[in-house]
């Protein structure tokens, strides 16, 4: 066998090896994380909060896809502390095989002198990591969750909105509108 024939073996071998070894080690986990808001490249959706004011959001953790294993997510706040804070007990949640439904409690808070049209950055960062025997090491992953909050005027509430007598008289003409087609219609099939 002349020593490119080795080398070419060599190079086989070791790829099978290689190949062999990543089968071996994926194990299949649809982890994820839901979020209320986002600003994803064109697809924005920010929180828009008045000044003085707070929320609290839900993330929403999932380990769902037939893995069999309960995963560990480790949530910490990179960007923004000076206005979200995650209030619960613990920054680590254990999501359980197949559950889609493991909140995160974050309060997102803006100052009182928070200028109008302000906007401020958050940014999540969710590691995963299967839970497994003390000393045993296996490979997780990590998700970075983004949005931005406005600070934005006070809205009118809806039912202030409603006060308004335009809406009733929009209402009347489309519930005349709809009788009159029902009655039209009626008379088409006699």
């Amino acid at each position: 066998m002349t020593q490119h024939n080795q080398m070419r073996q060599w190079h086989v071998h070791a790829l099978i090896i290689v190949l062999a070894i990543i089968a071996q080690s994926i194990i299949v986990h649809a982890a994820g994380v839901s979020s209320p808001y986002w600003d994803l490249a064109e697809n924005k959706n920010p929180l828009y909060l008045e000044p003085g004011h707070s929320k609290d959001i839900k993330f929403i953790l999932q380990n769902g896809g037939g893995g069999t294993e309960d995963i560990a997510f480790k949530v910490r706040i990179i960007e923004g502390q000076n206005i979200a804070t995650l209030i619960d007990n613990s920054t680590t949640y254990v999501v359980p095989a197949g559950a889609t439904d493991v909140p995160v409690n974050v309060r997102v808070a803006l100052p009182k002198n928070a200028p109008l049209n302000t906007t401020y950055s958050l940014k999540f960062e969710f590691t995963s990591a299967p839970v497994v025997e003390q000393g045993s090491f296996q490979f997780g992953s990590a998700f970075v969750q983004r949005f931005n909050v406005i600070a934005a005027a006070p809205q009118a509430s809806v039912a202030e909105e409603r006060k308004n007598p335009l809406y009733a008289i929009i209402g009347v003409a489309l519930a005349v509108i709809i009788i009159a087609i029902v009655v039209a219609l009626r008379r088409r099939q006699k």
